[in-house]
């Protein structure tokens, strides 16, 4: 590893984290207002009424209440990155989506 090479770490999303979400995020939530909620859209909802305040309000509710599992990357004290996990019943749109195969 060079002198340069930051090293990453990765912590567990949990409430006290979500100021490094909002940083990771930006002002405009990632992309165009998504924050991260694309595939927990429930059936019927619409997509272009939920993006931005809506969808950022949402995200911390779920961060807040431990409902929205994730992962943080960090490079020193800057959050780099993101993964979110869970049941696939956390995200809803997932049962929209025609598979044509299915990987075991």
């Amino acid at each position: 590893m060079s002198s340069t090479a930051q090293s990453i770490r990765f912590v567990e999303l949990r409430p006290d984290l979500w100021p490094a979400v909002e940083r990771l995020f930006g002002p405009n939530g990632a992309c165009a207002g998504c924050w991260c909620m694309w595939w927990r859209v429930e059936l019927g909802q619409q997509w272009n009424q939920l993006q931005g305040a809506h969808n950022k309000r949402t995200m911390r509710s779920l961060v807040q209440k431990g409902k929205a599992l994730g992962v943080l990357a960090f490079a020193d004290d800057e959050p780099v990155g993101w993964c979110s996990f869970g049941p696939r019943l956390s995200f809803p749109r997932l049962s929209r989506v025609r598979l044509t195969s299915v990987m075991m």
